[in-house]
């Protein structure tokens, strides 16, 4: 709370427990002059975390990690500028630090985001429709909301503030520290990917899913694939029946393709799955609707994804 968008805001990053820090990735985009860093700890074996998007850690911190020097990568994102991703991760390490002890800094001019995964193995495990297309499988598949592990009063404080950025809108539906695994196999919703890439980051990609805040509200978020269409997050309300704006929990192999139209001026998206796996997608950007659309047929603008 207290953050504006457009200015520079920073928050410090504070160990959410007592903790051991087991390792570092950092990651940098050849457009910036910006590291972007994330933190692995332990609160135990079964139970650990990572903070995302951290954008400075505490010097001591920095030198008790070491290089980042391991596991090294880097590839061209396919875009028109030549922007490369990069990243390297340190050795394994185990670092200890207390409850609220700073670690870092989150925030800056460009982004407000801090990323906090939680996982805890002593739960039964989520289900991707291809749990293979995901780093780390096993921990992905143990994520848990973070807010549900806090001991009160921080956990009822924590609740009453989960919601969109600026807290303009809760989320009131249980679980309320929301979802991640969307997918149905054989279903549209949930993630599909860019087979030319990998999962992450998630630039490249494509997802139909459920408002994180408002689930009753259904989006695509839509990457940088699909030609000649922005990226972005393009929402709308889903039909009961017919081939726009349906729920693509309801969309499956069956031949058709499907329109979604959004606000004015947000263009529409049409998709058809080819396969169990696989799904058709094209963008037509600007102020047209599904009923100018129709009939819907694809035209040479289209791009695949896959599961």
């Amino acid at each position: 709370t207290g953050l504006t968008p457009g200015t520079f805001n920073t928050v410090a990053v504070v160990a959410p427990a007592n903790i051991t820090i087991t390792g570092a990735h950092r990651t940098h985009y050849s457009t910036s002059d910006a590291y972007d860093y994330a933190l692995d700890f332990a609160l135990c074996d079964e139970v650990r975390g990572t903070f995302g998007h951290v954008t400075t850690l505490t010097p001591d911190l920095l030198a008790e990690l070491g290089a980042f020097d391991q596991q090294c990568y880097s590839y061209n994102l396919g875009l028109n500028n030549g922007t490369t991703f990069s990243g390297c991760y340190t050795k394994p390490a185990g670092i200890a630090r207390s409850v609220s002890a700073q670690i870092g800094t989150a925030g800056g001019q460009t982004s407000l985001a801090l990323d906090f995964w939680l996982h805890d193995t002593r739960h039964a495990p989520l289900v991707y429709a291809n749990p293979a297309r995901w780093p780390g499988t096993t921990p992905q598949a143990y994520t848990v909301a973070a807010s549900d592990y806090f001991a009160e009063p921080a956990r009822s404080a924590i609740l009453a503030r989960l919601g969109n950025y600026n807290g303009t809108m809760l989320r009131t539906l249980e679980p309320r520290g929301g979802e991640i695994a969307y997918d149905i196999a054989g279903a549209l919703r949930g993630a599909w990917i860019n087979a030319a890439m990998t999962s992450v980051p998630e630039a490249a990609h494509l997802a139909f899913a459920p408002d994180n805040v408002d689930p009753s509200i259904l989006s695509v978020s839509m990457g940088l694939s699909q030609p000649n269409f922005p990226s972005g997050l393009y929402q709308y309300t889903a039909m009961a029946s017919g081939y726009v704006n349906r729920d693509p929990a309801q969309i499956t192999a069956d031949g058709h393709i499907y329109c979604f139209e959004f606000s004015p001026g947000r263009g529409v998206v049409l998709a058809q799955m080819a396969t169990a796996s696989s799904v058709r997608v094209e963008g037509r950007a600007g102020f047209v609707s599904c009923a100018d659309q129709a009939p819907f047929a694809f035209s040479g603008q289209t791009f695949t994804y896959v599961r």
